[in-house]
């Protein structure tokens, strides 16, 4: 039997669920995350320990599925947007700014009423926010 492993990277919990070919969860695992918030408005998580988590739940997938099959692949959910600085080896250079953060607020309100702002929303249809 083969099954595959969804892993959803969220903003307060890693999940991970193996499903067989007959729609039958066979193992599920989960880790909280944590949400830093060094500043009001800042909302950050750690790439490094997203990561760690991230192999934790498959890991632990995988150990209770043992004998069930084979795995047939991965699929990946994350948490809408974030930002997040890399080097040139693509190690990150910052934690992930989430799309809840709002540092930018008062930027995004002064652009949303420019004609810059009016022109990016008329080309993207993306809503200028703090994230955007």
């Amino acid at each position: 039997m083969l099954y595959l492993i969804g892993v959803d990277i969220g903003t307060t919990n890693v999940k991970a669920v193996a499903i067989a070919e007959n729609d039958r969860v066979i193992a599920q695992a989960s880790r909280p995350t944590q949400l830093l918030s060094p500043f009001p408005g800042a909302s950050e998580q750690s790439p490094l320990d997203l990561l760690r988590k991230v192999a934790t739940v498959i890991r632990a997938v995988q150990r209770s599925a043992a004998g069930q099959g084979q795995v047939a692949g991965l699929i990946f959910s994350g948490a809408m947007h974030s930002l997040m600085l890399q080097d040139t080896q693509n190690a990150p250079l910052s934690n992930a700014w989430l799309w809840s953060d709002l540092r930018a607020a008062t930027t995004g309100k002064v652009f949303r009423q420019t004609a810059s702002g009016a022109a990016v929303y008329q080309r993207t249809g993306t809503p200028l926010h703090a994230m955007s």
